[in-house]
């Protein structure tokens, strides 16, 4: 979590000294959008355990540093549920991936209002299993923070103050302490936003 705090801290100081005028700035001065997408982990142990997509939720925010460039955070969340066979029966799986992101992407102006964007960041991700019995009242949970690192794509239309999109991400993170394995993932969905 420091590692994230000094980071933040840094782009802060970053911020402050390169704003630009609106005019210049695209996708505004600010912007805020919220997404749904679809997660898929590519690991081959949370396949086993039949948690290997779900829908996830975020918040992201950017500010223009200048002309077309943008740094900015993403905060998400999303869910995957599933049963695994064990020899011991039937258990319920859970994974809840919890992404805090700090990002700097390029945008493209395209014909009609049409923005592509280009990104790359890094990311503090927090992954939790638990497995339940369905036969007895018994479940495991582990959980752990881990680093990581994603490069992404989105397509917006811009209309008035607000857009609207297609958005596409691949993350790759660090082996959990917990798990020994990744929560490496890919996402693809839809955002809506505002800007200012």
């Amino acid at each position: 979590m420091k590692k994230f705090l000094v980071l933040l801290s840094f782009c802060a100081i970053v911020l402050s000294s390169s704003l630009v005028k609106a005019d210049d700035a695209p996708l505004g001065l600010a912007s805020l959008a919220v997404k749904i997408d679809q997660v898929q982990f590519t690991n081959s142990t949370l396949n086993d355990a039949d948690i290997k997509d779900g829908a996830y939720v975020g918040v992201e925010a950017y500010l223009n540093l200048k002309e077309n460039l943008y740094i900015g955070g993403e905060v998400g969340h999303a869910k995957a549920e599933g049963t695994m066979a064990t020899t011991s029966g039937p258990r319920d799986t859970e994974a809840s991936y919890t992404n805090l992101e700090l990002n700097l992407k390029y945008l493209v102006e395209g014909e009609s209002n049409f923005l592509i964007d280009f990104g790359a960041g890094l990311a503090y991700i927090r992954g939790e299993e638990e497995l339940k019995s369905t036969t007895w009242a018994a479940s495991s949970t582990r959980d752990d923070w881990m680093m990581g690192g994603q490069v992404f794509a989105d397509f917006n239309y811009t209309f008035s103050s607000f857009f609207a999109g297609a958005n596409i991400k691949y993350q790759i993170t660090e082996d959990s302490d917990e798990t020994s394995y990744d929560y490496t993932n890919y996402r693809y969905g839809v955002q809506f936003g505002i800007m200012f």
